[in-house]
Formats: structure tokens, sequence, C-alpha cells
């Protein structure tokens, strides 16, 4: 009856697509394959072999990220799922989505076992980037039109101010689309940065003038403090792009209130602070906003839940970060800490 179960435990693994394993927690040597592990191309006697197999049939892009995470397993004894690429012995790749779990009687700190099992997700991972690849061709084709549409709005607005609300609108839905083309380019790992000397303070400035008359429509003031220069090596666009953001979400939640921002540098990097005095953010969803199509109850009024995805995205680019605290008496503060050179040209 075991045998029976065994069997047809391994037929139902084989028609998922499935390779399962078990692994020394300390070196990462592969102990033990089934026999899934022939779809890759390396016998099971292989990747028992080689104490760095499993290491050197991680796509390069993966390897480190995944090393790490299965490395993370091993010390807190904590369950982790990793999306990864394995090279095939042809020389092609497989998408794999696997569960890392410790081997019971396996204690945290590195020591004993580990157990994985490998789900094949190519299919689904194709599917995904064509998806990805239709939504950037479609982004592309609705931003050409819609800019011409304002522009042309913008230029005629002063003579019919009943125009206003059209052009409000008519930047939204600009906005929603440029969110739809920056989610595809992230995605497709197109999101590329062109850095620059930047000066922070000049940064939130220009933002500030630009979104000027959205403060005074919604009641709000802003007040901005810079106690000295902060300046590095970043890509302008982008960082106007985050305080846009970061400005915007503020409005939206905290209308008629004082909005304040603070640009300081500590050794060698920047911190900018974003503080509303709005409806504050509770403390279960201060990671789960930066998510994609994620929103929580201050956050269902419009939009897709992008906003805070991408700025995350923008930053982590830069090798920086962002984070949401409580305001002292309400509303929440947007933390965003860079470093004062951006560490690569592209993400």
């Amino acid at each position: 009856m075991q045998a029976q179960l065994c069997g047809d435990a391994q037929r139902l693994l084989d028609a998922l697509g499935a390779v399962v394993w078990r692994m020394d927690a300390g070196t990462l040597r592969i102990l033990q394959v089934d026999c899934g592990a022939e779809r890759l191309g390396y016998p099971p006697g292989e990747w028992t072999a080689r104490p760095d197999f499993f290491a050197r049939v991680l796509h390069p892009d993966d390897r480190d990220s995944t090393v790490g995470l299965i490395r993370a397993v091993a010390s807190d004894g904590r369950e982790r799922q990793i999306r990864h690429r394995v090279i095939r012995a042809d020389g092609g790749a497989l998408w794999f989505r696997t569960r890392v779990v410790p081997e019971v009687g396996t204690a945290a700190g590195g020591t004993g076992r580990l157990l994985g099992a490998m789900l094949d997700i190519t299919d689904e991972q194709e599917a995904v980037q064509a998806r990805d690849e239709l939504l950037s061709v479609a982004s592309h084709e609705l931003r050409t039109p819609l800019t011409s549409m304002l522009l042309r709005l913008e230029s005629v607005e002063r003579k019919y101010p009943g125009l206003d609300v059209v052009v409000r609108q008519s930047k939204r839905l600009a906005n929603l689309v440029e969110q739809l083309l920056d989610l595809s380019r992230i995605r497709l790992g197109r999101l590329e940065l062109v850095p620059e000397p930047v000066d922070l303070g000049d940064v939130v400035r220009t933002v500030a003038a630009r979104i000027d008359a959205e403060l005074a429509r919604v009641g709000c003031s802003l007040s901005v403090r810079e106690t000295a220069k902060v300046t590095g090596t970043w890509d302008r666009l982008r960082l106007e792009q985050v305080v846009t953001n970061l400005l915007s979400n503020a409005i939206k939640f905290a209308p008629g209130t004082t909005i304040e921002v603070e640009a300081h540098a500590e050794r060698a990097r920047a911190r900018l602070l974003v503080r509303d005095h709005g409806p504050g953010i509770a403390p279960q969803d201060r990671e789960r906003i930066f998510q994609r199509f994620e929103r929580t109850a201050r956050h269902n009024r419009g939009g897709m839940g992008l906003g805070l995805y991408i700025t995350r995205q923008i930053l982590q680019a830069h090798g920086g970060e962002i984070r949401v605290e409580a305001t002292p008496g309400g509303g929440a503060t947007f933390v965003v800490e860079l470093p004062t050179r951006a560490r690569a040209a592209r993400s």
C-alpha cells in the first residue's frame, strides 16, 4: 500500500512538472532528488555529485536572490516560496516556483536539512510576459493621442474656464496610462535610469510648483524644510515622479491640511519625508500598500493601486527604500532613503 501511494505521488509530481529534492542546510548541497530532475537533462546522480550543482544551474540573474532566500530558510526555519529560472543541460531555461521548508527535526541556525518542491511554471510565465508586452504596446498607443489632446485642451483652458474639469480628468486618465506603462516596464525589466547630478530640494520645489493649482483646489498648504543642500546622482525625472506620487497621495487623503516635506542628508544617504495629517494607515497595511493593485480603506478612493508600488520600484532601482510611519497626532509619514549615487543605469 505504501509503495503504491509513493508511486501515485511520483506520477502526480511528474504530471505537475515538479522536482523534489532534499538539501544540506549548511552547504546547500543536494542530497537526494526525485526522478523528475531528469526533465532538465541532468541525471539524478549529477545533482548529488557536485556540492555546488544547484547554485550552478540557477540562472545567473536569479542565482544570488534564490540562494539568499534558501539560506534564510536555513537560518530562521521559516518557509519561503521563490520564483526563479533553471538552466537545462541543453542551455535553455525553465521557470520554477520553488517552495523550501526545513525538514522535520531541523532546527533554525543553518544545520540539518531542507526540502524543496520545484513546480514548472514556464507556460504561466510566458503567458504573463505576453500580457505585459501587450500592456506595454497598448499603453504606448494610448499615451500619444492623450498627450496631444491635453496640449490642445490646456491651450484653450484660459479662454474657457469651464474646461478645467475636463483638463483635470484628462490628466488623471493620462496618469493612469503612464502607470500602466511603468508597470509593464517594471515587469519586463525595462525600467531604465539616467543618472545625473540632482539637487533633491530643487526636485521638491519643481514638483510643488507643478501641483500648486491642485493644492489650492483642495485647500492644502505645503511646508518644505531643507536643512542643507541635498545632492546626489539620480535619475531626475524618476525622482520627480516619486515626489509627485507622494504629494498627490497626501493631497488625496488629507485635503484641507498642511503637507510637510523635509529633505536632509545623513552620511552618504539622502532622506526625504512627506508627512500628511489625514486618517493615517493601519500598522497591518503599511507594507501591503506598496504591492501591486493593493489599496487599504484609506486608499480605496479611485486609482489602480499602482502609485506606491511604482514609487518603491523606482527607489529600489536607485538602491533606495521607502516605508510609512504614523504621524504624531494622526496621519502618515512616508520616509524615503536614497544612496547619494544611483547603483545602476538600469533596473
